[in-house]
C-alpha cells in the first residue's frame, strides 16, 4: 500500500514538474509538447478510464492553478481524454509507436478544441494567433510520443520490481 501511494505520489509530482520545468528548454516555434496530456493517454491506456480521469483531473487542476487558462478547463479536458482513452484502450494496440502516435494526436486535437469551446463560450473570446501553434503543439507531443511511453513504461516496471523485493 506505501508502495502504491509512492508511486502515484511521486509519478503525480514528477510528471507535473517535468511538464513546468522542461516548458523552457523545450520551447520551439513558441509551443512546447504536453506531457501532462502524454501522461494521461499512457495512464488511462495501462490502467483503466478510473486512472485516466483521476490523474487527468488532478494533472488538470495543477496546470489550470499554474497558468493563467480558464480554471476548470484543463482539468474537465484531461479528464475526458483520461476517460475516453480508458474507454478505448482495448481497441488500441499499445505497443506500435504508429498507434501511440496517432492516439495522442487525435487526443490532442480534442483537448484543443475543448480547450478553444470553454475560451469562446466562457470568455468570449478566440485568439487567432493561438491556432498555429496550438496545431504545432499537437504534433510536437506526438513527436515525444514513442519516447515518453517507453520512459513512463519503465517507471511502472521500476515500482512493480520494487514491490517484488
Amino acid at each position: 500500500m506505501i508502495q502504491k501511494l509512492f508511486f502515484w505520489g511521486f509519478t503525480i509530482l514528477g510528471i507535473f514538474l517535468l511538464q513546468m520545468s522542461l516548458e523552457q528548454p523545450l520551447l520551439l516555434f513558441n509551443t512546447f509538447p504536453n506531457f501532462l496530456l502524454l501522461s494521461v493517454v499512457f495512464f488511462a491506456l495501462s490502467f483503466g478510464p478510473m486512472e485516466g480521469m483521476l490523474l487527468g483531473f488532478i494533472w488538470g487542476f495543477l496546470q489550470d492553478f499554474a497558468s493563467n487558462a480558464l480554471f476548470g478547463s484543463q482539468a474537465f479536458m484531461l479528464t475526458l481524454v483520461g476517460y475516453t482513452v480508458g474507454k478505448i484502450r482495448k481497441d488500441i494496440d499499445q505497443g506500435k509507436p504508429l498507434a501511440q502516435i496517432g492516439l495522442v494526436l487525435f487526443m490532442s486535437f480534442i483537448n484543443l478544441f475543448g480547450l478553444f469551446f470553454f475560451e469562446i463560450l466562457f470568455r468570449n473570446s478566440f485568439i487567432s494567433s493561438w491556432i498555429l501553434p496550438s496545431f504545432f503543439q499537437m504534433i510536437y507531443t506526438s513527436f515525444f510520443t514513442p519516447l515518453f511511453f517507453i520512459l513512463l513504461r519503465g517507471w511502472c516496471k521500476f515500482l512493480k520490481d520494487f514491490k517484488a523485493q
